[in-house]
């Protein structure tokens, strides 16, 4: 349908109807709207190999078509980064990082990439599979629930490709419903393709440091199904899949993600402190075996070492079979996936249309519910807004008598102010008036510059900013934002950092004090400026962000002052100086000073604090899990930089100790085996190598670091030449 007589600028990719008005969203099924001028390119070659046949998708960054290779006479799909963001080296270096993340994988699990690569006239490009077939999360909205029996195959074939994934060093940040494709095959069989590798982080090798264009402090991915980790913008591994991955899983069976709040923030609240409730409160018509609940359920452990430590872990964990209904949960006869998946290719189901086109607008504020949930909201809407109004009342009387601790600054009446615009904007948003919700969110964060402050309230200001943005498609503002908020992040780790060396200086101030006065230090150890002993994670938490945020001159400061102050107050053997020796070792590593690593004898002094701790504990030296890791750590320093029959005994010995220690997880045997096997590489005892190569790879956690090695290799070889 069209408007006659003017001229159409927009159409909608679901319904096909054209509007000549500027709008941002169809008004018959509020999907976005893509600009007609997208289609200019149909019928023209691209890249003198590519013509394109139609728009597939488009996105915040990227538009996808649908495409011929005319050489080979083969149908992909081709991403194309939006005009506007080429000039931005940050834009194209994501796209280029997805490209070649994507690139370098080849499994049936996964989509294949083809090709990438920046045209003459600078346009950026990358050439996928085209797949014919749905989302998951289309499947999803249509069928409800998916049976366990059917469920298991696709949690099989999703871990499958993860693995692959972790295996070549990546993590993919971004695993949800719409990023899994689900296709039909002609036996009747149904593949799940993982797609989307545009936010994924490339892990260094061997405890290098991370080369990633995300840094942490950037927050990505799509709040239903992000790690804890992600929300707090902590460093990143393999374990934050795997809280994905539950959570993906948690939705196929019960048709409800485990954690879906009315705002992002509210999501974020409950993916940091709550528990993922049972499957029998989230769909008590679903019937699941508790053997599978267990296993979904350890996937959601907030703490990372309480999940299961790989992807490989979780598929051995599933459970061999899962029975099968045979009517849905209203009674009727249920249709089968593959059944599913069929009709959807057939009727040219858009599902992976939305995977390909890969939106970060759309993706970071997907609040997705299965139909007969938003149908409960949408009624529920007035009743929550009585309760809120009423809360409010409650929230002003109390601000008004209780002035709030010191480090939340700013009067009553202020801090009033600021939640009911956050409030009023937040229903702005929800009922569609972003640019009403834009004015009250700018309002609010002007007002937090000028009369209030305090980092949390202006980052969860930011954030909403962000989401409207993001719905806007307003992509300059969002990266302008994006910006201001990692320089607050940033100006909050300095602020911690600065305060702690601020302390130490003092503290060291006053040891100097006492010495010149001949005093005992122990007559003093009472005083609050002297008690640093239970302070060492928190200052390597600060020390990490600092390195985070590249304040390396601030966090060489703290930990020389720390590694000073806590030496002069505890001794050379004080259990709490070997992890502060161990981050400023492998901060000085980050700046390649190797030469006061040696004269420092950081590594060496770490294992041996270690080796006397784990002695006066009287414990067996396998039983304590610090001893060995500090042996581990410095086995590769000697491997690296000092003597290779030293690194020999000393990683062999930690591969021991490690095997009967009941606390080291396989993941983590490995990086031991792997560590020697490296070694062994070095010496030149390749056969050997390769057999504890083998012993890694078989425990079926790590990537295979011999290719990596060989990569390696042939990198010192070019640039020899």
């Amino acid at each position: 349908m069209t408007n006659s007589g003017k001229s159409e600028k927009v159409f909608c990719l679901h319904c096909g109807r054209r509007f000549a008005e500027e709008l941002r969203f169809c008004p018959d099924d509020n999907n976005e709207l893509v600009p007609i001028a997208t289609e200019a390119l149909i019928g023209k070659l691209f890249a003198e190999k590519y013509l394109i046949e139609s728009v597939l998708g488009k996105g915040g960054m990227s538009t996808v078509y649908k495409a011929k290779q005319t050489y080979m006479e083969r149908i992909v799909a081709l991403k194309l980064l939006h005009p506007q963001l080429v000039s931005d080296p940050t834009s194209v270096q994501r796209f280029s990082q997805e490209a070649k993340a994507a690139a370098s994988l080849s499994h049936p699990n996964i989509i294949t990439v083809y090709d990438f690569g920046i045209t003459s006239t600078g346009e950026a490009y990358l050439v996928m599979d085209y797949l014919v077939g749905s989302s998951l999360s289309a499947i999803l909205d249509m069928s409800g629930p998916i049976p366990e029996a059917e469920a298991l195959d696709i949690f099989r074939q999703i871990c499958r490709g993860l693995v692959h994934a972790h295996n070549k060093g990546i993590v993919h940040r971004d695993l949800k419903p719409a990023n899994l494709v689900l296709t039909a095959d002609d036996d009747g069989s149904v593949l799940v393709r993982i797609v989307d590798f545009g936010i994924a982080k490339i892990l260094p090798s061997d405890g290098a440091a991370s080369q990633g264009l995300t840094k942490t402090g950037d927050i990505f991915g799509s709040p239903l199904y992000m790690s804890p980790e992600q929300w707090t913008a902590s460093k990143l591994d393999y374990r934050s899949d795997v809280y994905s991955l539950g959570c993906v899983m948690y939705e196929i069976l019960t048709g409800m993600p485990p954690f879906a709040g009315d705002t992002p923030m509210d999501t974020m609240n409950l993916h940091l402190n709550e528990q993922a409730p049972p499957f029998r409160e989230t769909n008590p018509h679903v019937k699941i075996s508790k053997e599978l609940e267990q296993v979904v359920l350890t996937c959601l452990e907030k703490k990372v070492n309480h999940r299961y430590q790989t992807v490989s872990e979780v598929l051995h964990a599933l459970p061999e079979t899962g029975a099968a209904p045979t009517s849905s949960q209203t009674g009727t006869v249920i249709v089968k996936l593959n059944q599913m998946v069929e009709s959807s290719q057939q009727k040219g189901s858009r599902g992976i249309v939305d995977a390909l086109s890969t939106s970060k607008q759309k993706t970071v504020v997907d609040s997705r519910r299965p139909r007969a949930i938003r149908k409960l909201i949408k009624e529920s809407r007035t009743k929550v807004g009585v309760v809120l109004s009423v809360a409010f009342i409650a929230v002003m009387l109390f601000q008004f008598f209780y002035p709030g601790p010191i480090e939340d600054p700013g009067s009553p009446a202020a801090k009033t102010y600021w939640q009911l615009l956050m409030t009023f904007s937040n229903w702005a948003t929800e009922s569609g008036n972003y640019g009403f919700s834009e004015k009250l969110m700018t309002t609010a964060l002007n007002d937090l510059d000028q009369n209030l402050g305090g980092f949390s309230r202006k980052f969860e200001t930011m954030k909403s900013l962000n989401n409207i943005y993001m719905r806007e498609g307003k992509i300059k503002e969002q990266e302008a934002l994006q910006n201001r908020m990692y320089d607050l992040y940033k100006d909050d780790y300095e602020r911690r950092g600065k305060r702690l060396i601020e302390l130490l200086t003092e503290a060291d101030k006053y040891i100097k004090e006492l010495e010149s006065q001949g005093e005992s230090l122990r007559t003093h150890m009472s005083d609050r400026r002297l008690n640093w002993s239970g302070s060492g994670s928190k200052i390597i938490a600060v020390a990490r962000s600092l390195e985070e945020v590249y304040s390396f001159e601030l966090e060489y400061k703290l930990l020389d002052l720390a590694e000073r102050v806590m030496t002069k107050l505890y001794g050379v053997r004080f259990h709490g100086l070997a992890p502060i020796k161990l981050e400023r070792a492998d901060f000085l590593m980050l700046l390649d000073r190797i030469d006061e690593i040696k004269a420092r004898r950081l590594y060496e002094d770490a294992f041996a604090i270690s080796g006397y701790c784990a002695k006066h504990k009287k414990m067996e030296l396998h039983d304590d899990l610090d001893y060995i890791r500090a042996l581990l750590r410095l086995g590769q320093w000697q491997r690296d930089y000092g003597s290779p029959d030293d690194a020999g005994k000393t990683l062999d010995t930690a591969i021991k100790l490690a095997e009967k220690n009941k606390e080291v997880s396989k993941f983590e045997l490995a990086n031991f085996y792997i560590s020697y096997s490296n070694h062994l590489e070095q010496v030149g005892k390749k056969a050997e190598a390769a057999a504890i190569n083998k012993k890694a790879l078989e425990i079926g956690h790590t990537p295979d670091y011999a290719a990596i090695l060989k990569e390696r290799e042939r990198e010192k070889e070019d640039d020899k030449d």
